[in-house]
């Protein structure tokens, strides 16, 4: 089955929207260093990893039973991918830390 997934990007935060619902809402976006991650429900299991444009990864932690979380990003600025795993799906954001 294939899922079809609408990404909106404004200004500062970024909106993945699955059908009528929103999913999953990143913010700020550009960072300073701490983001939110609200996936406007709460899950099970959702693994969220980092990784630099070289593929090294930076953080990677998974968490249960929540709808927000709070990612601390202690790295040099630059630009980064972030992974969130939920439900078998899966989510790439580019996250932009100054």
């Amino acid at each position: 089955m294939v899922r079809f997934f609408t990404i909106q990007i404004l200004e500062e935060w970024i909106k993945i929207v699955c059908g009528d619902r929103d999913k999953l809402l990143v913010y700020p976006n550009p960072t300073s260093g701490n983001s939110s991650i609200d996936l406007d429900t709460d899950f099970d299991a959702i693994v969220v990893s980092l990784t630099d444009l070289n593929g090294k990864l930076v953080y990677n932690n998974t968490y249960k039973h929540t709808q927000q979380i709070n990612l601390e990003l202690n790295e040099p600025a630059g630009t980064y991918l972030l992974t969130i795993e939920m439900e078998g799906k899966r989510a790439v954001i580019r996250l932009v830390k100054r």
